[in-house]
């Protein structure tokens, strides 16, 4: 039963899994609110990434090789079988762990981020709101994340 084919299938089963899922968290609504401010996803973690112009002007060659990296070396990971499984199995109940005890309105400002197509002013207002300042705050946040961006080769 827990035979290493069997763990082969499974650990391939993910493997799908987590490239339909990737694929679609780097095409969401979510991706598109952070473009907004300056902020990406990483393609390989998805932590948070600032976004630059560089990125921006990549080739789609480039952007199939790093693909093609990924998914040759995610493949061969499946390998490992049942290691594969649980580091899977680990990675995902850390994520949903992780935020477990944010405060409400953090969690509110994700939940906003990734179903809500917010203008660049609602992101900066949400982002005043989570930080707990005062809507005196509201131009001086705006004007950081401006500066950032247009000092990053970003036009918005």
């Amino acid at each position: 039963m827990l035979s290493y084919e069997t763990g082969l299938a499974i650990a391939f089963l993910l493997y799908l899994t987590s490239i339909v899922n990737r694929v679609i968290v780097l095409n969401s609504l979510f991706e598109k609110n952070l473009n907004k401010i300056g902020m990406r996803q990483s393609r390989l973690s998805l932590s948070l990434k600032e976004l630059n112009s560089d990125f921006k002007k990549q080739t789609v060659y480039a952007k199939t090789f790093f693909w093609s990296v990924f998914l040759i070396f995610g493949l061969l990971s499946t390998l490992l079988s049942w290691l594969y499984v649980l580091c899977y199995v680990g990675a995902f109940v850390y994520e949903r762990m992780k935020d477990s005890g944010a405060p409400s309105e953090v969690k509110e400002y994700r939940w906003k981020l990734r179903n809500v197509n917010m203008s660049f002013d609602q992101i900066v207002s949400e982002i005043v709101k989570v930080n707990g300042e005062g809507s005196a705050s509201f131009d001086d946040v705006k004007s950081d994340l401006l500066r950032g961006m247009s000092e990053r080769g970003l036009n918005s």
